[in-house]
């Protein structure tokens, strides 16, 4: 990685001392990177999930949908049944399953084939 440098922009970075951030970035940059960063371990994945967990309605929704779950690990919850238990709208309890099914911590499916079918919860585990 070549820099290019003008003189009169290096002489205004010297003058109000930013050119040692510019050279100390430019050095960051160009060291190599692990051989791993890539790979996320075991411990990485599940500090990215428990930080998901990190606000009290999530984790009231988490252990709801954990208690509730019957012999194959679904549990049919609707919407309006997690809002009472945890004194939110609808569309705040919308915003946490959202959050938490692209974080990974649960998967949903439709209950029955009918569009008023409520959503069935599993937690994924690792």
């Amino acid at each position: 990685m070549t820099l290019i440098s003008y003189p009169r922009k290096r002489k205004a970075c010297v003058a109000n001392g930013t050119l040692p951030l510019l050279e100390n970035a430019v050095s960051i940059l160009q060291t190599p990177k692990p051989e791993n960063h890539m790979n996320p371990t075991l411990e990485d994945i599940v500090a990215l999930r428990h930080a998901r967990l990190k606000t009290l309605t999530s984790k009231l929704i988490y252990l709801m949908i954990l208690n509730g779950a019957k012999d194959d690990g679904w549990t049919t919850i609707s919407i309006s049944e997690f809002g009472h238990a945890t004194a939110l709208t609808r569309r705040a309890v919308d915003y946490i399953i959202k959050g938490l099914l692209t974080s990974g911590v649960i998967e949903r499916r439709k209950s029955g084939p009918a569009y008023t079918s409520p959503y069935q919860y599993r937690i994924i585990e690792i």
